[in-house]
């Protein structure tokens, strides 16, 4: 009975591969079988990502009814069979019939059990349910802190750019920054567009007023000197560092500094770039070279920005593809699209960003929301706007109450769903 369960589960978990039945012989080919039994910060994420048909195990009963019933029942033949648990005992049953037992904290394991930071110490969660259960998981924490329950002292930054202008790029960070402020989290919104200084042409497009931009900052001065408190300046509950304004200069490593700094005070930073491509982020010389690559190789989430439609999905998926030539990291690249005003919906398509990072949704622009902004509102409310903006903050700060269910769409360019 208990082997009938067991086939049932990999059958209807998709977890196997070839499943052939002779007289009296059963046998299960499967790429990956991996478990969770038990509950703490890291088996919890994992539950949230992962659907429950795939991580839980065919038995009824507790957490020590379901081990003790493993350890009745052969590992099918497979690369791997794991089980991911906190659960305290002796696992050397389970382990001798061919499952490998994660020990999920960051005490000695028991009997039976390795410590899961032994293989997914430095991986994301993302990582982590990609490589056991195929499934997508916007989540960039490390299992290492996850198991430690480690925070982090130093900001999260969120890079906002794209590969073309005038697409949304400067309305996006500046939503993202007021709907994490309104949550509760101290935010700062820099303006990393030199040029055109965009962040300033919402707040402040006269330059008339006297505020604080990143040249104002010096080395060894408090962060604040380069910004300015949006509560008493703009009534937004977060705030702002303005690109230099004329006559001031500030280098991309003075920039670097700055948000090293910024980083130690605010908890949550957004950066707004100028479009950028495969040729200016291998330019020192370019916000690109300089600032955005490098940081998204250390680590650092950035969302691209793509508008819809076929010539310019395509350029997009052309400079993607570079992405691994340059060793930026497809883990914390995220991605969504804009919908222009008059696009048919039934001629809209979704690029395939599976290859690239995660999908965090499309947004379509209506006519309210285009006359909002370019009357330089900030505080207009667009359900369908919302969402993707929610799961973009999920994405980057999960756990603060931004979390929706996982996006689908049916149908896309140049490659199969998004899923």
């Amino acid at each position: 009975m208990v082997s009938e369960r067991l086939l049932n589960f990999f059958e209807s978990s998709r977890a196997y591969s070839r499943l052939t039945a002779q007289p009296r012989i059963i046998t299960i080919e499967v790429m990956m079988v991996a478990l969770v039994i038990g509950s703490n910060n890291l088996l919890d994420t994992i539950r949230k990502h992962v659907p429950e048909q795939s991580w839980h195990p065919p038995f009824g009963g507790d957490e020590i009814e379901q081990m003790r019933m493993l350890a009745q029942v052969p590992a099918p033949r497979s690369q791997q069979k794991i089980v991911l648990t906190n659960v305290g005992g002796n696992w050397s049953s389970v382990a001798q019939l061919g499952w490998q037992v994660l020990w999920c904290e960051p005490t000695s394991p028991p009997v039976g059990c390795v410590s899961v930071l032994q293989s997914f110490a430095d991986d994301t969660v993302r990582d982590l349910c990609a490589r056991l259960w195929r499934a997508e998981a916007p989540d960039m924490r490390q299992v290492g802190d996850l198991v430690h329950g480690r925070t982090h002292t130093t900001a999260t930054m969120l890079q906002v750019t794209g590969f073309t202008g005038g697409v949304g790029k400067t309305t996006s960070a500046w939503r993202l920054a007021l709907a994490a402020a309104e949550h509760g989290v101290r935010t700062l919104l820099v303006d990393a567009n030199r040029d055109q200084s965009s962040v300033r042409s919402f707040f402040d497009p006269g330059e008339r007023l006297q505020v604080r931009t990143v040249a104002d900052w010096v080395q060894g001065a408090p962060a604040v000197a380069g910004a300015n408190q949006g509560s008493r300046l703009f009534q937004v509950p977060f705030d702002i560092a303005f690109a230099p304004s004329a006559g001031q200069e500030a280098s991309w490593e003075h920039y670097r500094q700055f948000l090293h700094e910024a980083s130690l005070v605010w908890d949550f930073i957004v950066v707004d770039y100028d479009r950028v491509s495969v040729e200016s982020m291998q330019d020192d010389a370019s916000a690109g070279g300089a600032l955005l690559a490098p940081l998204l190789r250390a680590g650092t989430a950035t969302l691209f920005v793509v508008k819809a439609g076929l010539q310019t999905q395509g350029d997009a998926a052309r400079q993607l593809r570079s992405f691994d030539f340059l060793g930026l990291p497809n883990q914390f690249c995220g991605f969504k699209e804009v919908i222009p005003l008059g696009m048919d919906e039934r001629a809209y398509r979704t690029l395939n960003y599976k290859p690239f990072g995660v999908f965090l949704g499309a947004e379509r622009m209506s006519d309210m929301v285009a006359d909002e902004i370019a009357q330089g509102k900030t505080g207009f409310s667009d359900p369908q706007l919302d969402d993707v903006r929610d799961r973009v903050l999920d994405w980057v700060l999960p756990d603060r109450g931004f979390a929706h269910e996982p996006t689908v769409v049916k149908r896309c360019w140049f490659g199969r769903k998004n899923r």
